[in-house]
């Protein structure tokens, strides 16, 4: 089950693991899953699977980690603005949810929405080292 992805309606078809294989090939994965413990199906495209990946673990950090640890004390600059850790990750989760949304379609992007997209990745690498709790 991936609660975060089934909430904003994004079908397993769209997923690396409801991509269609055969059964040779669905074996196969599950037993290279079971020895490296990575399925390579998330290798693949691992662009959407790296924001899908994030946009999960972004939200059950919040949900687990904004009891404990206060998500507004640390403070970074953003193209020229001041932003809270916590104002960063919603910022994130909002880039990375246009991206994954299959209603935004990749073959339909224009550059404005890329830049919107890619962003994702630059704020991560801004808020990387106080992700932690």
């Amino acid at each position: 089950m991936r609660i975060w992805l089934n909430k904003i309606h994004i079908p397993k078809r769209c997923r690396p693991e409801g991509w269609k294989k055969p059964l040779k090939r669905h074996l196969k994965c599950k037993l290279t899953k079971a020895i490296y413990g990575v399925d390579p199906r998330e290798t693949y495209d691992l662009d959407e699977t790296w924001r899908m990946w994030m946009y999960e673990h972004l939200k059950m950090y919040l949900k687990k980690a904004a009891p404990i640890v206060d998500l507004t004390e640390h403070h970074f600059d953003w193209n020229g603005e001041r932003y809270s850790q916590l104002d960063m990750i919603h910022m994130m989760l909002d880039r990375l949810e246009f991206a994954i949304n299959p209603k935004s379609g990749y073959e339909d992007m224009n550059e404005k929405d890329w830049d919107y997209v890619h962003e994702a990745e630059q704020i991560w690498a801004i808020i990387c080292p106080a992700m932690w709790w």
